[in-house]
């Protein structure tokens, strides 16, 4: 497949900056966040868009009030216990302990946001927050670019590294089953709350408490994928503080 975009740094930093030596993300040399190509993935693009559509019309043929009040509702539940503990402060970051349980029920709710699997989330995010504390990286992984092509970038293509890094996960994370079955069928667990809200309120609950919540969830949340804001006064300053040490060096070789 043709590449959408290819980037590369003109003078990619060969040594890693300091305090990255504990993140999950491993890798030998900076550079590696800057090599890639933005591919289309079809995959990907036909499952936002097809929610997208089916959002948009059937939320429109089958609007009633008490739907609308189901989508506000379970898109709160989705964000708050799901994104914002589930997938974030307790799987990425792990900011408190609970239960098994109930950590798999909020990782749970998490998935039904209907980002990507738990795994593919917390992997994206490590990958980002790395590159995004190095002095460049590729604009897919900073949201480098206009608003349009960010947007399109994130809903319908992926970034294909040409020297992707290592990515170390904890063992309790890695080898549990539970975020494994997750991460095989995260689309397909639409499908229960699917049936529920049928049974509960037709199609209507089904277009609202679903198709239209994952609409709402996920375009905007997609851009980000729990993934750290790009830190422009940081890359700035360490553009700066690059230029500086190249216009330095040259002074050197001159006097020298």
């Amino acid at each position: 497949m043709k590449p959408i975009a290819r980037w590369s740094g003109a003078e990619p930093f060969a040594m890693l900056p300091t305090g990255l030596d504990h993140h999950r993300v491993h890798a030998g040399q900076a550079d590696f966040a800057c090599e890639g190509e933005v591919l289309y993935s079809p995959v990907k693009s036909l499952w936002f868009s097809g929610m997208a559509a089916s959002a948009a019309v059937g939320g429109f043929f089958c609007f009633r009030w008490d739907a609308f009040a189901l989508f506000v509702a379970s898109t709160a539940f989705v964000l708050l216990f799901g994104h914002s503990l589930g997938s974030h402060r307790q799987l990425i970051h792990h900011s408190f302990q609970c239960p098994r349980w109930l950590r798999c029920a909020l990782i749970y709710c998490g998935v039904l946001v209907g980002l990507a699997g738990p795994l593919s989330i917390l992997r994206q995010h490590e990958l980002r927050d790395y590159a995004q504390r190095l002095p460049v990286c590729h604009d897919y992984l900073r949201h480098g670019r206009g608003f349009w092509t960010d947007a399109w970038w994130q809903l319908h293509c992926d970034l294909h590294l040409a020297h992707p890094p290592g990515i170390r996960i904890e063992p309790f994370v890695a080898n549990d089953r539970f975020l494994y079955w997750l991460e095989r069928t995260w689309m397909l667990q639409q499908l229960p709350i699917a049936v529920l809200f049928h049974l509960w309120g037709g199609w209507a609950f089904v277009f609202w408490g679903v198709r239209a919540r994952h609409r709402r969830c996920a375009g905007p949340l997609a851009d980000r994928l729990v993934r750290p804001q790009p830190r422009r006064d940081e890359l700035r300053s360490a553009r700066r503080r690059r230029a500086g040490t190249q216009h330095s060096m040259d002074l050197a070789a001159d006097h020298g």
